[in-house]
């Protein structure tokens, strides 16, 4: 009897139910690795759009800038020519 069951429910012999936890375990990881793929998406469209808007910021500061350096430009012509 005990050689019967050592026959038959060996560690090293993969059952039904087994193959059936080894396919639910590499869909799962496809899911997981899916859901991965998609967050990392998500986060660099996320990144771009920021750098976007960053760019964005900047170049309005830079033309701000600009726009305040003209106009005391001109002040100071104005000042002068009086």
């Amino acid at each position: 009897m005990f050689d019967y069951f050592e026959e038959n429910m060996s560690i090293e012999r993969p059952t039904a139910k087994m193959y059936y936890a080894l396919v639910k375990l590499s869909r799962l990881e496809a899911q997981r690795q899916q859901l991965r793929e998609k967050h990392l998406k998500f986060e660099l469209e996320r990144f771009e759009w920021a750098k976007e808007v960053d760019d964005r910021r900047l170049a309005i500061e830079e033309q701000r800038v600009k726009n305040k350096h003209e106009e005391r430009m001109l002040e100071m012509q104005l000042k002068y020519k009086k």
